[in-house]
């Protein structure tokens, strides 16, 4: 302390501290109570957590951190559908370039995956759980996501491009700037990963999600504007084959 800090108290109106310095009494019983509502937030998502993981039979997913097991239930969100992730298409190209001897590449590194899809600030950690146990509970979810699969497989760009519209997943501010975040936010970095690899003298055969390939900020048009020719190309479903299930013959 100088010789100045004493007169120049004297002449103050009031004296604010940090935290760290002390507060007043009133100061502290509300951050006490306010501490008390937070430990009973966070013991409430985690029952809920606790309950869906054994609703999945995910027990394993409880060594991992609030949001990452959240990540991992909502993947076996659609099984009783028929819509298992591990069956994704991502898997089966992978499978499929391992045994053809073809080196596969990231667009985008884990590190970068993670800073978009996890967050190491607690209270958008309690609030993203929340909002993703929420539509967990939500009865209208596994008819959601059945119908973006149906829309996927059916190549309906115009309603792809909309989803936000009708998914029932963007609801506050919040909501519409995670989802510009994760889909347009993460284009730029992914269409900079192609145009690298075609710039080596390359072909690729690049793998992303339906959701970043619609719209002005999605994957085409922003490969367009470097100067490359995009087309779709369009195709015709394959015609559904029925199949007569018969009983099992046991002795």
């Amino acid at each position: 302390m100088t010789d100045k800090q004493p007169e120049a108290l004297r002449l103050a109106d009031m004296l604010d501290l940090a935290p760290e310095h002390g507060i007043e009494p009133q100061t502290s019983e509300d951050a006490a109570a306010e501490l008390r509502r937070q430990h009973a937030r966070i013991a409430e998502l985690e029952a809920r957590l606790a309950q869906h993981r054994k609703q999945a039979c995910a027990e394993h997913l409880s060594t991992q951190r609030p949001d990452a097991q959240l990540l991992g239930l909502v993947s076996q969100l659609g099984r009783k559908q028929g819509l298992v992730a591990e069956f994704g298409a991502d898997l089966l190209l992978a499978g499929m370039a391992h045994a053809l001897h073809k080196p596969v590449l990231g667009l985008e590194s884990v590190q970068t995956q993670l800073e978009e899809l996890l967050s190491d600030d607690p209270l958008e950690v309690q609030e993203s759980v929340r909002d993703g146990l929420d539509q967990l509970e939500d009865p209208k979810s596994p008819q959601i996501l059945l119908q973006l699969a149906n829309i996927w497989a059916s190549g309906n760009e115009k309603q792809l491009e909309n989803y936000a519209d009708w998914c029932d997943c963007i609801k506050t501010e919040r909501d519409r700037l995670k989802y510009a975040r994760l889909m347009d936010g993460r284009n730029p970095g992914m269409a900079d990963g192609i145009v690298r690899q075609l710039q080596q003298g390359k072909t690729v055969f690049a793998a992303v999600g339906a959701l970043h390939m619609v719209g002005p900020k999605g994957l085409p048009e922003l490969l367009r504007q470097k100067g490359y020719r995009v087309e779709r190309v369009s195709f015709k479903l394959p015609p559904i084959q029925k199949s007569e299930s018969k009983p099992i013959q046991t002795e």
